[in-house]
This record gives C-alpha cells, sequence and structure tokens, in this order.
C-alpha cells in the first residue's frame, strides 16, 4: 500500500490532477513500535535539515499538487480503519502514514548517511485504499518526481513544467533513484 492520509475526512481519494499533493516529514515516526517493557516514546528519526530546508525552498510549482510539511508515520500496517486512522493521527499527529520509511530512516541513522522522507499520498487510509492506491499510484509518483527535480533544478525558469520528459534523454528510475541518491549524499555532506 502507497502512503495514506491520515488528516482525511474518510472520503476517496479521486485522481482529479493530483490534488492530494505530496508529504516531506521533518520527522519519520515508527508507530508499530510496541513495547511493553517501559514508556519510551516511538522511535523517531529526524530528517536531515539541510533536506528539508531545501525542499521548503522549492518556489510554488505549476501543478495541481501542494507539498505538506511534518511528520510521517511507518509501520507494518495497511491503514484501512477510519477508526484506527484517527487514533494514529491522534497519536502521532503525522500527516501520513506508509510502510518503508522507518526501515529507510533507521538503515541510514545506523550508516551515519543523512535521511529525508518525501511520499506521494495515494489514499485516504480507509476502505478504498487498495482501488484508491491502484488509481492514484502514477499520479502520486509523478508529483513526487515533480517535486524532487525541482528541488535539484532549482535554476529552471518558472512557468517550465518539471517532468520525466522535459529531461534532455529518458532516464531509468532505477537509473534516477540512484542519482537522486548520490546527489543528495553529496549535497548533504558539503552542508555539514
Amino acid at each position: 500500500m502507497g502512503p495514506g492520509d491520515l488528516r482525511g475526512g474518510g472520503g476517496r481519494v479521486e485522481r482529479r490532477g493530483g490534488h492530494r499533493g505530496c508529504g516531506s516529514c521533518h520527522t519519520t515516526l515508527e508507530h508499530d513500535y510496541d513495547n511493553k517493557f517501559n514508556l519510551r516514546p516511538l522511535p523517531r528519526f529526524d530528517g536531515a535539515p539541510s533536506a528539508v530546508a531545501g525542499l521548503k525552498r522549492v518556489p510554488s510549482l505549476p501543478h495541481p499538487f501542494k507539498v505538506h510539511f511534518g511528520p510521517l508515520a511507518s509501520g507494518d500496517e495497511d491503514i484501512v480503519d477510519p477508526e484506527r486512522r484517527r487514533m494514529l493521527h491522534q497519536s502521532t499527529g503525522a500527516l501520513a502514514v506508509a510502510w518503508e520509511g522507518a526501515g529507510g530512516a533507521r538503515a541510514c541513522a545506523f550508516s551515519q548517511v543523512p535521511f529525508v522522507e518525501v511520499r506521494g499520498v495515494t489514499d485516504s487510509a480507509n476502505r478504498h485504499a487498495p482501488a484508491d492506491f491502484e488509481a492514484n499510484l502514477e499520479l502520486a509518483m509523478h508529483n513526487v518526481a515533480t517535486l524532487i527535480f525541482a528541488w535539484l533544478n532549482p535554476d529552471q525558469p518558472a512557468g517550465e513544467p518539471y517532468t520525466l520528459r522535459s529531461q534532455p534523454r529518458a532516464v531509468p528510475l532505477r537509473g534516477l533513484a540512484r542519482q537522486i541518491a548520490r546527489f543528495l549524499y553529496r549535497r548533504t555532506r558539503q552542508q555539514r
């Protein structure tokens, strides 16, 4: 399942232009950490301050989605029940929930590599989540790519679309992810 919006009122996420947006977090919370021995807080992984600041400097994008900054919950659980969505939002304050964030954050912390989580929201974390995920995945990933290209190409003239097609050559997704990871690693190391 993709990232589900924890704030919504429970309606369906429709594909109208990707209005659901992207989430970029300053903190990833591992919400399914169930410690019975003490009252330690949930594991928290702060995003690299330079990466979060860079994403916040991205100018308004000429696209119909919004970028939201805040905590994202991460755990091994599909959120498809409105009551569970409400409880999770109340207990964490998270904007959205997804599976992999805490694992990536923990691996980066262990390796002393900067981390930031960026998500495209695909569903409203309710009973429609499986169908909404399938219907919105391509658009959500396009929104994430648009945000990342705008962040990595700050000198691109305003109003020009940030799309994969505007690049001089097609970049396979796996290669793009590798290029982005290398760039982020170098950028955050330089700013330490």
